[in-house]
């Protein structure tokens, strides 16, 4: 009898090992899943906020090409008898209007730039110059301006003639490094942002 006994005693120590250890594997099973399920859904709600608040900046950066982009119809700046400190002149007061532009800076056809704190200087050379002078728009990665000597984002459009033919001179902007995050500062993820 006593065999008996203690062969029951193993086959229920057996057994019950056995379904503890399937009951821990389906539990690890269980939370590997629900983890991987709340990565994927993080993952997909990051990915459309992120297409929501590039939007956003991209909304952002394109009205002020246009607002800069209208500064440069202005008559004077197109008008070609006006000097160059003249068009500086008549354009900084619209820095005023956009608190986020630091400076207006305005460059003839040869490089030479005029702004309104600092002195003349070729900047044939700068990236901003080159492709504004080839006609198309340019925004610059963050980085320290010369003029302020704090973190700036350098924006430059072509001046065009009255034909809207031929690039005449360059506008170039000087907005606060922190456009950026400016833009997204009130984007919450989550219920605490973290």
């Amino acid at each position: 009898m006593k065999k008996r006994f203690l062969l029951k005693k193993k086959l229920i120590l057996i057994f019950g090992f056995l379904i503890a250890l399937m009951a821990l594997i389906q539990g690890v099973i269980a939370i590997n899943a629900a983890y991987g399920t709340v990565i994927e859904r993080v993952e997909s709600q990051m990915l459309e906020k992120s297409a929501d608040i590039a939007s956003i900046v991209d909304g952002e950066i394109d009205s002020l090409f246009q607002f800069i982009e209208g500064l440069t119809r202005l008559q004077q700046l197109r008008n070609p008898t006006t000097s160059f400190t003249e068009k500086m002149q008549s354009i900084e007061s619209e820095a005023s209007f956009k608190d986020i532009i630091d400076y207006f800076a305005v460059c003839d056809t040869n490089g030479i730039r005029y702004a309104k704190d600092s002195p003349t200087k070729n900047v044939a050379h700068e990236d901003w110059f080159i492709a504004a002078l080839s006609g198309k728009r340019f925004i610059s990665e963050p980085r320290i301006a010369e003029q302020t000597k704090k973190v700036q984002i350098f924006l430059s459009v072509p001046i065009y003639d009255d034909h809207h033919q031929t690039v005449i001179g360059v506008l170039e902007a000087g907005l606060a490094g922190d456009f950026l995050s400016r833009n997204v500062r009130d984007i919450v993820i989550g219920k605490t942002g973290e």
